[in-house]
């Protein structure tokens, strides 16, 4: 049975209402919708508010926390993916709620993801974004500020959203940092690691004290799991969901994290696409 201790992250304000082990449509590693974050104030904000096949799942936690769809107030979505805002026309449609996102990313709303051929119907045009949001934008919202910065190179409009809450300063950074395992440069030809390395370089120069991401996939220790035995595969497929438990309550002192990825975008290294991640736990027999 589910309870709010499963939504609850290292700030007291701060909920998960999707992604990892809180929607469990969404697949044992959560990609196919990101981690969707409700912060707790006077007028409740999402941000990023996941995929449409875990709408029914999210209003089930919103629920634990005494909310429903129609408290909403505001959807600040992190870049344009419908795996972070697929579920916003829903939300609309039982709430006031009003839809914020890089006015660089609006006019790819709808498409998808070019390199999967996925596509997903969000009513997606330009007049469903409320608020154009532009580089260095601060929303105040109750008595929490959030402050929209640019980091360019998943999607043009991709960004990180820097909130402070109860004295914590928090950096929601939706695919900024992994994203780069999620690219397929011959077809998402507006994803350009350049650029990427240049605002994950300009992320590292912030001050925060945790990060949410928006998944949290094994990415760097899988190694050669496929080729071990079988004791050892299920002794590192817990470790793995220990770790995985960890990150998506806030990452604590992130930056080792930003600089490898850092190096990589640099150097132009891509190593595994996100969604192989999934079936990597099918051929495990971990698969759900």
């Amino acid at each position: 049975m589910k309870d709010i201790s499963s939504l609850t992250t290292k700030v007291p304000r701060v909920y998960r209402v999707n992604g990892h082990g809180v929607t469990p449509s969404a697949g044992p590693f959560a990609p196919f919708s990101a981690e969707s974050y409700l912060i707790m104030c006077p007028e409740p904000v999402l941000v990023d508010c996941g995929a449409r096949l875990t709408y029914d799942e999210m209003k089930g936690n919103l629920r634990l926390l005494g909310l429903s769809i129609s408290d909403i107030r505001y959807v600040i979505g992190t870049h344009y993916h419908p795996d972070h805002v697929g579920n916003t026309a829903l939300i609309r449609r039982e709430s006031q709620a009003e839809f914020a996102l890089h006015e660089s990313d609006v006019p790819f709303l709808g498409r998808g993801f070019p390199s999967l051929n996925i596509k997903e119907d969000l009513d997606a045009s330009a007049d469903i974004v409320d608020l154009k949001l532009t580089d260095g934008q601060v929303l105040r919202i109750g008595d929490v500020t959030f402050e929209i910065v640019p980091m360019p190179g998943h999607t043009p409009g991709s960004c990180t959203i820097l909130a402070a809450v109860d004295g914590y300063r928090m950096a929601f950074v939706g695919d900024t940092v992994h994203g780069v395992y999620f690219l397929d440069r011959s077809r998402d030809a507006y994803a350009d690691l350049e650029t990427w390395a240049d605002s994950l370089e300009r992320l590292l120069s912030f001050d925060f004290d945790l990060m949410f991401e928006g998944h949290v996939f094994p990415i760097h220790i899988l190694g050669n799991i496929l080729d071990t035995e079988e004791e050892e595969r299920q002794n590192m497929f817990g470790w793995l969901m220990n770790q995985m438990e960890s990150r998506r309550r806030g990452i604590e002192n992130p930056k080792e994290i930003i600089r490898q990825q850092w190096l990589m975008t640099r150097r132009k290294i891509v190593i595994v696409p996100e969604y192989w991640i999934t079936q990597l736990a099918e051929r495990l027999g971990f698969g759900g």
